[in-house]
């Protein structure tokens, strides 16, 4: 027997591993429902602005609760006070978006929960010291007044997270040109969880469907079972690919060049690996199907464990529709289905395929008496 082949206990003791791993991680953690400090994260709040304020400004949030964003197609500058009153944004028309450097918002929009230290010459009475932060008239930012301040949730949520909440109203105060102060006004909501199950079982069984359908349809040869080994292979690969357009889903949203950084290593790295190791199982050869299964706890671990939280979270911060980054993320825990499937599948075939050797390798070693 070659050394690169694995025997039937191998087999189990990969499935074993793999099941374990599986019990472990495969009902996803709840993600906080306040998302990351930065506030762009899956969460269960959704602010949404109901009164623009005035004909020619646009609002949009991002992340649920995490960002704010307001387009100026009005032909006079628009100014948003900051927390004191003071000047915090000001949009010209033909030249961006302006930041006042010296407004405590700057500073305390940084962090979720306003949970910063202060630069000297900060001031809400000072005048504004104003650094272009957009050469377009739309610009997105984290706003306290609009998300729910406290690292615990309201006691009505607390009461009855299952069920919709109205949690507070809000205003931010702007200005139009010299026009009089205006404010535009909208509402903070809690949303109850998705199930996070149905697109993990929907995408497993399909998967593990279609590998039973082969195994029987398309039997192995002698000594490898190609067809089988494809079919676990590009279902894989599928999975790959879809997670490669979450990852450039990732990337726009990404805050810093370092973080940017990290997830294309991170995505190279998983993919060089991926590949290798679906390379090595494509053939069929029994030594390729623990390559694949480990191709497959990798997408788990990798692409499905890190974004986990976002299968429940009703809120998400992505430029893709919802339902794609949710089943994407899901497809990423599914994968395993029908690798192991496949793994057991080939695993008893070659332990029938070694019991059957055994008895006429024997019988020609045997000496005669």
């Amino acid at each position: 027997m070659s050394a690169t082949t694995p025997t039937l206990s191998q087999g189990r003791v990969l499935m074993g591993i793999a099941v374990l791993l599986v019990v472990v991680l495969f009902a996803p953690t709840r993600t906080s429902a306040h998302g990351g400090d930065s506030g762009t994260a899956a969460t269960n709040y959704r602010s949404e602005i109901t009164d623009p304020g005035a004909d020619g400004l646009t609002w949009n949030t991002r992340g649920g609760d995490g960002l704010v964003e307001l387009t100026n197609n009005t032909a006079r500058d628009v100014v948003v006070f900051g927390y004191q009153a003071e000047p915090y944004l000001r949009f010209v028309p033909g030249e961006g978006v302006y930041r006042n450097s010296l407004s405590p918002a700057t500073y305390l929009n940084e962090d979720r929960f306003g949970d910063v230290d202060m630069p000297p010459g900060t001031s809400a009475s000072g005048e504004a010291d104003w650094v272009k932060v957009s050469v377009d008239n739309s610009y997105a930012w984290h706003d306290h007044r609009t998300h729910w301040m406290s690292r615990t949730d309201p006691q009505m949520v607390a009461d009855d997270p299952s069920s919709e909440h109205l949690i507070i109203d809000f205003e931010i105060p702007l200005q139009i040109g010299n026009d009089s102060p205006i404010t535009a006004g909208g509402n903070l909501r809690w949303l109850p969880d998705v199930a996070w199950w149905p697109p993990i079982v929907t995408l497993a069984a399909t998967a593990s469907a279609l590998v039973v359908a082969t195994a029987l349809v398309a039997r192995p040869t002698e000594d490898r079972w190609a067809p089988l080994a494809r079919v676990a292979t590009i279902i894989v690969l599928l999975v790959v690919a879809a997670n490669i357009v979450r990852v450039v889903d990732d990337l726009a949203k990404s805050a810093t060049s370092s973080e940017r950084t990290l997830s294309i290593i991170t995505a190279l790295v998983t993919l060089a690996a991926v590949i290798a190791l679906c390379t090595r199982a494509w053939n069929g050869y029994p030594s390729g199907f623990g390559a694949l299964a480990v191709a497959a706890l990798m997408m788990m671990l990798l692409y499905g464990g890190e974004a986990a939280g976002e299968l429940s979270a009703p809120q998400l911060d992505t430029s893709l529709p919802d339902w794609i980054r949710r089943w994407t993320i899901a497809a990423s825990y599914a994968v395993v289905a029908p690798v192991l499937l496949t793994v057991g599948i080939t695993a008893r075939w070659h332990a029938r395929n070694l019991r059957e050797v055994a008895p006429s390798e024997q019988r020609i070693t045997a000496p005669s008496t």
